[in-house]
């Protein structure tokens, strides 16, 4: 499950949920439509084109983690920071 942090006004960000609601929509999903990826980071290579709209990325960030990690069985914060002892 992800999440955008993205605000109602334009006081912090040029970024409001309805614009990172459109980059989600209209452009960050329609590359993983059909796409398979091993991990995080080749599924990140798959949106690179899209600039900026750093919240819209970081909620679709966040979801593609989750999943990832459910599909591999992981424990989600072993697998962000590592199993330290």
């Amino acid at each position: 499950m992800g999440e955008s942090v993205a605000e109602g006004t334009p006081f912090y960000s040029y970024e409001l949920f309805k614009t990172a609601w459109h980059i989600l929509q209209d452009f960050l999903d329609p590359f993983y439509f059909g796409k398979d990826s091993s991990s995080i980071d080749e599924a990140i290579q798959l949106y690179s084109r899209v600039r900026g709209h750093m919240m819209a990325k970081a909620g679709l960030e966040a979801a593609l983690w989750d999943l990832f990690c459910e599909i591999k069985k992981y424990i989600t914060f072993k697998n962000a920071w590592g199993n330290k002892k």
